[in-house]
């Protein structure tokens, strides 16, 4: 790296950090989502307007010369626009969407937040993001207004569909048949900056880029690095979390969501409360593990700090997981029982005239030959009744050492015990 570019890059940090506090400073009241009521967010439809941009490119001839290199660049990567499409509608279900938080003031007021600063960062920085112009703007937002673990993995989608709003509006401009302006006229109205707007030819070739850069992206090492609950529960006083796999880490941070969701409390505030009983603990080291607090045996110690208190199916949950054998066997038996005990009320009403000791005898042996089938029958409901119920649980494990560890000539048995020595 040259003087100059170090020159150059301690002059643009700074800007790209004022810019960001200054949108997370227009983005502080937020109200908190809630699972149900309407939502002014709406996903434009992708699929039609960018089938009707590619059926106009393909099949007539383009005379404009300012469309001739756009038109190139949309049809040779049609197949990844149309991909990125789907993908955006298929990760953002309206479900997800309701548990957003969402703006109480401003101009976008009622829509999530997060959605509010992808179009932000896009029409600030002119659709040219890389990865550290990301992680230090994502960076610098987060001194001001902390994300939710919602908000930083809908980041991604949240930025395609950006992207994707963006590459519209560029051919609405070119005069392209079938799209609307709307995006136009709110992809103008963010460009606040000053900076003039882009070309929109080429525009469209920035837009497939940045799609390209996105999908090339780890975003499982993004969130880890930005989320502010990971970096609480990477305090874990049995440094146990750090070296867990991601899927265990993931269900330690789904845990924490469920908590703050149901309480209302700040996530960052349940992951602080599960380390410090962590920290507090001094009856054997498994509680002294974080994990313990939140999916395992002294979650109910985590709730009853919190305040929470299962509701609705959670609590039929609770007293199923709490009272198994009861549970099972109870509707099983019920299940059985009851439609033999109904075809003998109705045999007994019947013919109670002509109830002879023969009629009792072969009713008692009709029952007896219909109890294994009905019971088995009886098991297969319940079996799926529980399956819907109580969902697989997934058992916490750590990472597994990389093969890449391996030396010249050596085994997996000399590698673990080189590891061991190493460890001593």
């Amino acid at each position: 790296m040259t003087a100059h570019e170090d020159i150059t890059d301690g002059a643009t940090a700074p800007t790209l950090d004022d810019e960001a506090i200054l949108v997370a400073e227009t983005q502080r009241n937020v109200r908190r989502a809630s699972g149900a009521g309407w939502s002014r967010f709406t996903l434009p439809p992708f699929g039609t307007n960018l089938e009707s941009v590619y059926n106009h490119l393909a099949t007539r001839g383009v005379d404009d010369a300012a469309l001739q290199r756009p038109a190139e660049w949309f049809l040779d990567n049609y197949y990844i626009v149309r991909r990125v499409a789907r993908q955006v509608a298929q990760d953002l279900p309206p479900g997800f969407v309701r548990r957003l938080p969402r703006l109480a003031t401003g101009p976008d007021e009622g829509l999530p937040r997060i959605d509010a600063l992808t179009r932000e960062l896009i029409a600030r920085k002119g659709i040219e993001l890389d990865r550290s112009t990301l992680d230090s703007f994502v960076a610098a937002y987060q001194k001001i207004v902390p994300l939710s673990i919602a908000e930083l993995w809908a980041l991604p989608t949240m930025l395609r569909a950006s992207v994707l709003r963006s590459l519209l509006s560029f051919f609405a401009e070119l005069k392209v048949p079938g799209v609307g302006l709307q995006d136009v006229a709110d992809s103008r109205a963010r460009r606040s900056d000053g900076n003039p707007p882009l070309n929109p030819s080429v525009g469209v070739e920035c837009a497939i880029r940045e799609l390209r850069l996105l999908a090339e992206m780890d975003w499982q090492v993004f969130f880890e690095e930005h989320s502010c609950v990971e970096t609480v529960l990477r305090s874990d006083p049995a440094n146990v979390y750090a070296r867990m796999d991601f899927d265990t880490c993931d269900d330690y941070r789904k845990a924490v969501e469920d908590l703050a969701w149901n309480t209302g409390i700040t996530e960052e505030d349940v992951a602080s409360q599960a380390v410090l009983l962590a920290r507090k603990a001094t009856h054997g080291p498994r509680r002294g593990h974080a994990g313990y607090y939140l999916v395992g045996e002294g979650r109910r110690v985590l709730e009853a700090q919190l305040g929470f208190r299962p509701k609705g199916l959670e609590r039929v949950r609770r007293l199923v997981t709490r009272f198994p054998t009861f549970a099972y066997f109870l509707p099983l038996a019920t299940l059985t029982a009851g439609p033999l005990l109904l075809v003998w009320w109705y045999a007994a009403q019947a013919s109670h005239a002509m109830w002879s000791p023969f009629s009792k005898v072969a009713l008692v042996f009709a029952c007896m030959l219909a109890v294994a089938p009905l019971w088995s029958l009886s098991a297969l409901v319940v079996q799926w009744v529980y399956a819907k119920l109580l969902p697989p649980r997934r058992l916490p494990k750590l990472d597994c050492v990389s093969y890449t560890h391996l030396r010249a000539h050596e085994t997996k048995a000399n590698l673990v015990c080189r590891l061991l020595l190493e460890k001593k």
